[in-house]
C-alpha cells in the first residue's frame, strides 16, 4: 500500500472517530463524566473501572476473531461490520487512555509513588509476606 493509500485511511479513521466519541457524549456521560459507564460497571462487577472496560471491548474482539476465522474459510463480512468492530476497538483504547490519565493524574495529586515492577515481582514480593507473617 502506498503511503498515500494508508495516510488517507489514517485520516478517514480519525474524523470517524471524532464523530463517534462526540455523538456518544450525550447518551454516555452523567454528570459531565464522560467514563461514568466504566465506573458504574465497576462498581456492578466490583472491579476496576480499567477492568470493566476490558469487559466492553471484548465482545468485539471476539467478534475480529470470528471475522479473522471467517476469512480463512473464505467468507469475508461486510466493509460496514468491520469498520464497526475496529472503530468500537479505537474509541475503547481511546477511553481506556482517558482512564489511565483520571487514574494517573489521582495518582500524583495524592502524592503517591508508582509501584512499576512486574506483576510477577509485586506477588512474589506478597506471598513472601504473607508467610513471613508482615
Amino acid at each position: 500500500m502506498e503511503t498515500k493509500d494508508f495516510n488517507k485511511i489514517v485520516n478517514d479513521r480519525k474524523i470517524r472517530i471524532s464523530k463517534i466519541l462526540q455523538a456518544k457524549a450525550t447518551e454516555y456521560a452523567k454528570g459531565g463524566d464522560r467514563l461514568s459507564n466504566f465506573k458504574e460497571a465497576a462498581l456492578f462487577m466490583q472491579c476496576t473501572p480499567e477492568k470493566a472496560l476490558l469487559g466492553f471491548v471484548t465482545k468485539h474482539m471476539i467478534a475480529l476473531r470470528d471475522f479473522t476465522n471467517d476469512l480463512e474459510n473464505g467468507h469475508c463480512q461486510s466493509e460496514e461490520m468491520w469498520d464497526e468492530k475496529l472503530g468500537d476497538i479505537i474509541n475503547y483504547m481511546i477511553l481506556l487512555e482517558a482512564l489511565l490519565a483520571e487514574r494517573f493524574e489521582g495518582i500524583r495529586e495524592r502524592g503517591l509513588v508508582q509501584d512499576n515492577r512486574p506483576m510477577s515481582e509485586r506477588a512474589a514480593e506478597a506471598l513472601a509476606e504473607m508467610r513471613n507473617g508482615v
